[in-house]
């Protein structure tokens, strides 16, 4: 999900500028998934490809996580500040993981943190992501995703309830949507009780 300040012509113009002197992010590093080997762009390498450039457009780059003990919904909102007018685009995105595992957690943070920067930037790695859209292993570890994916499911379903509850909401009809549907339902419930201080 896009949001921005309520202008965005600075930040617009910042963005604008790193994307000229950016193109493309490099792979790093390589990985053996068995039968096929290949390279992959790291976080480090990502911040490496835009740092140089997000600073000569004079953007500050923020990358906050929040993770629900719960449902196990890992999130992180990557802005973008234009530091002389205080105008930012941001981008949020979520993913489950092992709440009790601290490695995946980190995995699905350091995932999304990468992902996150490249969308906003509207950058990409050099390679074609089309097997890690179809669920091959992309070189970092994919986040966690609970054994039993429908006690998972539930478990988020029923987080869900209490968050609904939390702001005095009916109890919501959540039958027949897919995971990442919930987990979207999940980032703007989350997002809602910030706004309104409910704990």
């Amino acid at each position: 999900m896009l949001m921005c300040s309520t202008e965005i012509v600075e930040v617009a113009k910042a963005i604008l500028q790193v994307q000229g002197k950016v193109s493309g992010v490099t792979k790093d590093a390589k990985a053996d998934a068995g039968r096929r080997v290949y390279k992959y762009a790291t976080l480090d390498a990502v911040i490496s490809e835009v740092r140089d450039a997000c600073v000569s457009a004079g953007l500050v780059l923020l990358q906050a996580p929040s993770l629900d003990h719960e449902s196990g919904v890992v999130a992180i909102e990557t802005r973008l500040v234009h530091a002389a007018s205080g105008q930012w685009m941001a981008c949020s995105s979520s993913c489950t993981a092992n709440a009790g595992d601290p490695q995946s957690v980190g995995s699905a943070q350091t995932y999304m943190r990468r992902y996150g920067l490249m969308a906003l930037l509207g950058l990409a790695p050099e390679d074609d992501d089309g097997q890690a859209a179809r669920g091959a292993p992309t070189g970092q570890p994919q986040p966690a995703r609970h054994s039993n994916s429908e006690a998972g499911r539930q478990r988020i379903i029923d987080r869900l309830q209490q968050m609904r509850q939390s702001l005095n909401l009916q109890v919501g009809d959540y039958n027949g949507l897919s995971e990442q549907e919930l987990i979207a339902e999940g980032t703007k419930l989350r997002k809602q009780m910030d706004e309104r201080g409910v704990k």
